[in-house]
């Protein structure tokens, strides 16, 4: 009983640091099957605690993990039914069921699934469940049609689907969370005991599942290739990162070097760079790599070197893994949801100013084939016809008029329906007009918030004593080249200097305009100027500077570098204006494209010209 002891001193020590104390007619023990009855007896009797069982909980989720996974997890389908069948007794819409399952059902297995794997049956069985809730009237009816599969339902709005949660796909997404971390995170308790057992010589991308492993270690494996797939290496220094075998191509597909030069094996990214910093060396890149290789690499802005490479998660801006962007990423795979249908047909009628459960009960049921009634199919073929001629005036009368049919389908025979259809129409159309006339208030009211923000149209001169600098980049995706512009005004609108530089590489806008303010700071820190103002017409990275998250994609990393620039500077402050007041800069960064990798200084060139000159470029 000396370890017992030792326990207990170990617990009471913890009482005293913390000051709370352990409640040991609530507290539990685990036994390996190793151990004895009657030593077991002995420990839980010396300690006044009980011994756990195949039952037991902890903090919400099973404390053991039998070989039966469907009936250790089944508490989960269990829970969801009995919630179900708590609303059997109320008049839900299909807009209310909607509510009900992404916001209540949905949510309940979640916290199980950012730990544990769910089977297949497991997840089938409660999306079959949430399938008869959606369709029939009662939970308990099963004798219903489904109309549409499941894996009809799980697409999303805007291809056709209601947007419900495929749940396998989400566990992996939440479980790839916790792979994430610990890739990213690997001084953790956590990461170092998993490191430890599991993948001692490497990291999480290259683990593998071992012997005897853990139910927990399972499932956390069976999301790597979620995490594989989205996971970059951000390149700063280049001494940590492999040039082949490792993901640091930005590049959703494959984020590996294809190509297959001997002198790559073994290398490291920092040998692709310029000895003095600041590029990549064009000879090396010209001589090793295929050109898809290439083009990528050159994608990669490289910053002042100083940052330790590091990972980030290519799917979100912030490059920090998101279980959103990462589901978003599987149903992308399996065509369930493409970004080109956004602004497609689907997006036109999810966006109809007409009550929810109009476009739920009806035009989505009518338009995917749910209903089968032949007035409701010409119905639909006239829908077709007013989408495809983009009058969204007759779309939002259909809408309400289909519901209005629907209502009174059961009331009366559909050979007289024609009786009453003028009628309708007149209904509907009074119904609609009431309905757009309480948007339009709800619009007014919702802009006039916004009547304070006032961002500047035209140019202004800054105040006496301040020098106001204005940035802008530009794109010359042909060439392969961008390019950023910069000009310094005084009090009196005088023109004091301007910049202008080029670079090669094809790389997003946003990155542009990062680099395009942090070599403006640069230039600022360089003159040594005091009492500037910055303005620039990307209010994303603006609003990125000002922002206080942390960011680790290489986009994040050009902006803590502005923002360190920033610091080290005197009464320097980044604005937003719109294009129209940054026309100079941008006809600089444009000029900047036209002779490739220029790097023009007009520092010397009399005023008069100079203003000539920025006026007469286009």
């Amino acid at each position: 009983m000396v370890e017992v002891t030792r326990i207990i001193e170990l617990l009471q020590v913890f009482e005293k640091a913390s000051g709370q104390q352990i409640n040991y007619s609530k507290s539990s023990a685990f036994f390996s099957t190793n151990s004895a009855n009657g030593i077991r007896r002995q420990i839980c009797d010396f300690m006044g605690i009980k011994e756990a069982d195949t039952n037991s909980h902890y903090l919400g989720l099973p404390s053991m993990m039998g070989r039966n996974k469907n009936v250790v997890l089944g508490y989960l389908k269990e829970r969801i039914e009995k919630r179900i069948h708590s609303w059997d007794s109320k008049l839900l819409s299909k807009a209310g069921k909607e509510i009900l399952i992404k916001s209540v059902v949905q949510s309940l297995p979640s916290y199980a699934m950012n730990v544990f794997l769910l089977t297949k049956e497991l997840c089938q069985a409660i999306e079959r469940k949430i399938s008869q809730f959606w369709w029939s009237s009662k939970s308990t009816r099963t004798n219903g049609i489904s109309w549409k599969s499941w894996a009809n339902l799980s697409k999303h709005k805007n291809n056709g689907g209601m947007g419900f949660k495929n749940l396998r796909d989400f566990n992996l997404s939440l479980l790839g969370k916790q792979g994430f971390r610990l890739l990213t995170n690997e001084k953790s308790l956590v990461a170092q005991i998993f490191k430890a057992r599991y993948y001692s010589a490497g990291n999480y991308l290259t683990a593998e599942l071992g012997p005897n492993p853990s139910f927990i270690w399972r499932s956390v494996f069976e999301a790597k290739e979620v995490v594989s797939q989205g996971v970059r290496r951000c390149i700063g220094t280049g001494l940590e990162t492999s040039i082949l075998r490792v993901p640091w191509l930005p590049d959703e597909h494959n984020g590996c070097i294809e190509s297959t030069q001997p002198a790559l094996e073994g290398s490291l990214v920092r040998s692709l760079m310029e000895l003095g910093g600041g590029g990549w060396d064009d000879d090396i890149l010209q001589d090793l790599f295929t050109e898809r290789d290439k083009e990528l690499i050159y994608q990669i802005p490289l910053g002042s070197n100083d940052n330790h490479d590091s990972w980030y998660w290519l799917y979100e801006k912030n490059g920090v893994y998101s279980v959103k962007s990462a589901y978003k990423m599987l149903q992308k795979n399996k065509g369930s949801w493409s970004p080109s249908a956004n602004s497609g047909f689907w997006r036109g009628i999810w966006q109809l100013k007409v009550p929810p459960k109009v476009k739920n009960m009806n035009c989505w049921r009518l338009l995917f084939g749910a209903a089968r009634a032949s007035a409701e199919m010409t119905f639909s073929a006239w829908w077709q016809q007013a989408v495809q001629t983009g009058d969204r005036e007759e779309m939002e009368l259909g809408a309400v008029l289909c519901w209005v049919l629907w209502k009174i389908r059961n009331e009366l025979v559909w050979n007289k329906i024609n009786l009453v259809v003028n009628k309708v129409v007149f209904l509907t159309k009074l119904t609609l007009n009431q309905y757009r006339s309480a948007q339009e208030r709800l619009q007014r009211s919702s802009s006039n918030q916004h009547d304070d923000e006032e961002v500047l149209e035209q140019w202004t001169k800054p105040q006496i004593g301040m020098i106001k600098v204005n940035v802008d980049g530009a794109l010359f995706d042909n060439e392969g080249y961008f390019g950023f512009g910069m000009v310094a005004r005084g009090s009196e609108g005088g023109f004091i200097e301007a910049f202008q530089s080029s670079s090669k590489g094809r790389v997003i806008p946003n990155m542009v305009e990062a680099l395009g303010i942090k070599e403006a700071l640069s230039w600022i820190k360089r003159k040594g100027w005091s009492k500037v103002i910055l303005e620039s017409d990307c209010l994303n990275v603006v609003n990125a500077i000002k922002s206080t998250s942390c960011m680790v994609s290489p986009y994040g990393l050009l902006i803590q570098e502005c923002k360190q620039l920033l610091s080290k500077l005197n009464d320097v402050c980044v604005m937003f204006v719109k294009r129209s007041a940054n026309k100079v800069a941008h006809n600089l960064a444009r000029a900047a494209c036209f002779k490739t990798g220029c790097t023009i200084s007009r520092s010397d060139v009399p005023t008069d010209c100079l203003s000539l000159l920025l006026k007469d470029i286009v």
